[in-house]
C-alpha cells in the first residue's frame, strides 16, 4: 500500500526578517527621493514668487529713482537703520514725476518719494512700503501715505556710491542757497544700489538676494 504525504513550508524566520529589511531598505530610498523632488519644487515654486514680486518692486524703485530731481529744489536722503538684527533702511527724495493713485489727486508738480520698512511681527519679516505725495507749499509730509511694495523681506538695503567712488550706507544731499539767494543743485551720488533679501527658509536661512544698480542723470547746475 502507497501513503501520499505533502509537507507544507512557509517562510522561516531569518527569511521574513531579510524580508522587511529588504522592503525598509526600498521605502526609505522611494521616500528618499520623494522628498528630495519634493524640496526642490517647493524651492523652486518660492524663488520663483520671489523672483517676481523683487522684480516688480525693484523696477518700481529704478523708475523712481530715473525722475529723481538733481538740479536746484531736489534733495536725497538715506538712511540705514536696522529692525531684528537685519538692516531696514530707508530713502527719501524729490522726482519730477508722481504717480496719482485716484482721480481726487493731484497730477502736476514735483513729488516726494519715500522708501520705509516696517516689521510683520507675525510672519517675523519686513516689508518694504512706498509713499508717493505732491509737494505743496506749506505741506508738512510727516503723514504720507504709505502703501506695500514688497513682504516677505529680510534685509533691505541702499548703497550710494559718490563722485570719489566710495560708497557708504547713508546719503544726505540738499538744496542751500548760494551766496545770491538762488537755490543750488543738491550732491547726489552717481550709482545707488538697491538690494532686497528674501527670508527664504529653504537656503539655510541665508535667504534670496536680488540686487540692481541705478545710475544717476548729471545735475543741471542751472
Amino acid at each position: 500500500m502507497r501513503w501520499n504525504s505533502s509537507k507544507e513550508t512557509g517562510f522561516t524566520l531569518i527569511e521574513l526578517l531579510f524580508a522587511i529589511f529588504i522592503f525598509a531598505i526600498v521605502i526609505s530610498a522611494v521616500y528618499g527621493a520623494y522628498r528630495a523632488t519634493f524640496q526642490v519644487t517647493l524651492s523652486s515654486e518660492q524663488h520663483m514668487r520671489e523672483s517676481n514680486t523683487a522684480r516688480a518692486a525693484l523696477e518700481r524703485i529704478t523708475e523712481d529713482l530715473t525722475t529723481i530731481v538733481t538740479g536746484p529744489g531736489g534733495n536725497l536722503l538715506g538712511n540705514e537703520q536696522d529692525i531684528s538684527g537685519g538692516r531696514a533702511d530707508t530713502m527719501t527724495f524729490i522726482s519730477s514725476s508722481h504717480i496719482p493713485l485716484n482721480k481726487q489727486e493731484i497730477i502736476a508738480g514735483d513729488a516726494r518719494i519715500s522708501y520705509s520698512v516696517v516689521a510683520d511681527e507675525t510672519e517675523n519679516t519686513l516689508t518694504l512700503m512706498r509713499s508717493d505725495t505732491v509737494i505743496l507749499p506749506g505741506v508738512e509730509g510727516d503723514n504720507d501715505a504709505k502703501f506695500l511694495l514688497c513682504e516677505g523681506l529680510k534685509e533691505v538695503r541702499f548703497s550710494y556710491t559718490g563722485p570719489d567712488g566710495e560708497t557708504t550706507t547713508e546719503w544726505e544731499g540738499e538744496s542751500v542757497e548760494g551766496e545770491d539767494g538762488k537755490l543750488l543743485a543738491p550732491e547726489l551720488p552717481k550709482l545707488i544700489t538697491i538690494e532686497l533679501v528674501f527670508a527664504n527658509e529653504l537656503k539655510d536661512g541665508n535667504g534670496s538676494v536680488f540686487k540692481t544698480a541705478v545710475a544717476l542723470s548729471e545735475p543741471d547746475k542751472e
